[in-house]
């Protein structure tokens, strides 16, 4: 057996996937954020890349088969190779946490925990939260109750302004943005509402982020996401303060 390679990181496992341009997206912006000047002072990561997870809006309103078998599945994948703590770059699969979360004895960083430190490093609460994200998320609160839970108050895109942003989710899995209109329109709405901020809370949406900073006071799921990874990777956060205690 070949021996461990040393390291001072953690490794880092990300269970890819939903979608792919998400994933690649959250690796490439771990390498652009992570100091370092030539190879070895990288961070090292185990990537599962795996797109036919059912999908999870569906399965949350009722239309699909649910994606919590092939979840387990690649957890387990990343379990074996032996990396010390997971990402999962999809908002809306985390309505199964309490379910996927029991299949893995490696610790799963909750992807709205990272906003939640980022949110409380800018303010003591009692803010307006807007929520960009699928119906799935939406519907199932996952962001709502946690930000109330911290002291927050969340906001959600009204019906008629949240098909457009469906529209705009499909759009960009399907390989388009040309999109941006739909998303800065429901960002707009979601500030004239009150919002002090508004959460890109579909990584999807975190491909648009460029077209929407600095004119729109947005935080993105998936570089607070791969920032969390990193500081926990390198031993400067320990990975508690981001997992979700169910």
């Amino acid at each position: 057996m070949t021996a461990p390679l040393k390291s001072s990181f953690r490794t880092i496992g990300m269970l890819g996937g939903m979608g792919p341009a998400a994933t690649a997206l959250t690796f490439e912006y771990i390498i652009r954020q992570t100091r370092a000047s030539k190879d070895d002072e990288h961070i090292p990561m185990l990537i599962y890349n795996l797109p036919q997870i059912p999908d999870r809006t569906a399965a949350i309103l009722g239309e699909g088969p649910s994606p919590v078998p092939a979840i387990s599945h690649g957890l387990q994948i990343l379990q074996r190779g032996m990396v010390d703590f997971v990402i999962i770059p999809c908002n809306t699969a985390f309505y199964f946490y309490p379910q996927f979360v029991a299949s893995t004895k490696v610790p799963i960083v909750h992807i709205a925990m990272p906003i939640v430190r980022e949110l409380q490093k800018s303010a003591e609460g009692n803010r307006k939260i807007g929520v960009l994200s699928t119906t799935g998320t939406q519907r199932s609160n996952v962001y709502s109750d946690l930000l109330a839970h911290f002291g927050f108050k969340p906001l959600l895109s009204a019906e008629n302004r949240q098909a457009d942003v469906m529209e705009a989710i499909r759009a960009i899995k399907a390989g388009r943005i040309d999109v941006v209109e739909s998303i800065l329109y429901a960002t707009e709405d979601l500030v004239k509402s009150g919002a002090d901020t508004v959460i890109l809370a579909c990584t999807e949406l975190s491909l648009l982020y460029d077209s929407l900073v600095p004119r729109l006071p947005v935080l993105d799921s998936t570089r607070c996401l791969a920032n969390a990874a990193i500081a926990v990777a390198s031993k400067q956060r320990d990975i508690s303060d981001f997992v979700l205690q169910i």
